[in-house]
């Protein structure tokens, strides 16, 4: 029989029990805080782990949000109506950032309660105490309904971050001279919006005639690597998403690249303003895939010289054009965009629109249409690209 080396035997025993004892540590050593509004700001972080004595405001020196120091802690929020905006610029700034998203902080609504704020603004700058990274904002109602208070979302250019859960609004405020009424404007990077409904962006009585540029967009975005995913978008005064970095290509800004916006529903967008529930400008490799888009001014844009764009298996039905290939006002003609399985039906103008449409740029090159489904448009294709592939 052989004999069991018992001193070997120890030592693998030591190093089990250290293991374990060092990832007990790890995963212990965040922390879960609370705020409610019946809560008290002079208790301290330590007693805000107690559901039972929390913080009662989100922000401020000694409120909720300033006892996230350690990545993984956590803010959780009870039932409630609070007037603060969640910021990285006042106090406590700065604010400290994860380091992935196993160990990123989180704020988050109390599991089944509702909790409305006014407003999340994420500043970015050169300024190390602006650069803010994964951080998730879970189950947030953002209603920022107060006429000339900017968006409910936005930011400058952090990245991973990530919304989840999240209801964004500016409620169809009446307009204030300028003001914006966009629900989420930014340009971070590797962002991510995981069932979020944007709605009601913009004064729907404001009238055509008061100009295209009171019309108010769900995401006015100009950054890239960001996911979209399971969005409900609607009733917006202008564009749905407009993916866009205005001359990114010509004077050094970075254009909106690698976007993906993924099985979202986008309906009554473009109400005041003829406009698109997607629209992908000036960037690269930017997709469209599984959405439904249905009775908006326009259904998906490809413009302003965006290249190798890929728009597959999205249903579209009851917009004026389906889908739209080649227009803007660029220096470079749209290049490379594949539209592919998608299903394009009663629309009133055209299925496919794969033309410049009189735009100073040139005629789209490269596109690829292959498989979509045509049925019941007022008119079915034009195509007037170059080296277009049927």
């Amino acid at each position: 029989m052989r004999r069991v080396n018992q001193e070997s035997v120890r030592s693998a025993i030591v190093i089990i029990i250290s293991v374990f004892v060092m990832a007990s540590f790890t995963e212990g050593a965040a922390d879960t805080n609370y705020v409610a509004t019946n809560g008290n700001d002079n208790n301290s972080c330590d007693a805000a782990q107690n559901i039972n004595t929390p913080k009662q405001n989100i922000m401020g020196t000694n409120g909720g949000i300033a006892c996230l120091q350690t990545p993984g802690d956590k803010l959780l929020i009870r039932q409630g109506t609070y007037s603060e905006s969640i910021n990285n610029f006042t106090a406590p700034y700065p604010l400290p950032s994860g380091k992935d998203w196993t160990n990123a902080f989180t704020v988050a609504a109390y599991p089944g309660e509702t909790v409305t704020i006014p407003a999340i603004a994420i500043a970015a700058g050169t300024d190390d105490n602006f650069q803010l990274s994964y951080w998730i904002f879970d189950g947030l109602h953002i209603v920022n309904n107060s006429p000339g208070g900017g968006e409910a979302i936005s930011m400058g250019s952090p990245d991973h971050l990530r919304f989840i859960n999240i209801e964004a609004t500016t409620g169809g405020r009446p307009h204030v001279p300028g003001t914006s009424d966009q629900c989420v404007i930014g340009s971070g990077n590797f962002i991510e919006f995981i069932n979020v409904e944007v709605h009601n962006c913009g004064d729907p009585t404001v009238g055509p005639q008061s100009g295209a540029s009171l019309a108010a967009y769900g995401f006015y975005w100009g950054g890239s690597d960001t996911l979209f995913d399971r969005i409900t978008l609607h009733d917006t005064t202008g564009y749905g998403f407009h993916i866009y970095n205005h001359n990114c290509d010509t004077d050094g800004r970075k254009c909106p690249d690698r976007n993906i916006i993924k099985d979202s529903e986008i309906y009554n967008t473009g109400t005041l303003q003829g406009s698109a529930a997607i629209l992908f400008a000036y960037g690269d490799n930017n997709q469209a895939d599984g959405n439904t888009i249905s009775n908006n001014s326009n259904g998906i844009a490809i413009a302003y010289g965006a290249s190798n764009t890929q728009i597959y298996d999205n249903t579209i039905t009851g917009n004026i054009d389906g889908i739209m290939n080649g227009g803007g006002w660029s220096s470079k003609p749209v290049t490379n965009t594949i539209i592919k399985n998608n299903i394009v039906a009663d629309n009133d103008g055209y299925g496919i629109f794969n033309s410049a449409g009189g735009s100073p740029e040139g005629e789209p090159i490269g596109t690829v249409l292959q498989n979509n489904l045509l049925s019941n448009n007022e008119r079915a294709i034009y195509d007037t690209g170059i080296g277009t592939s049927k």
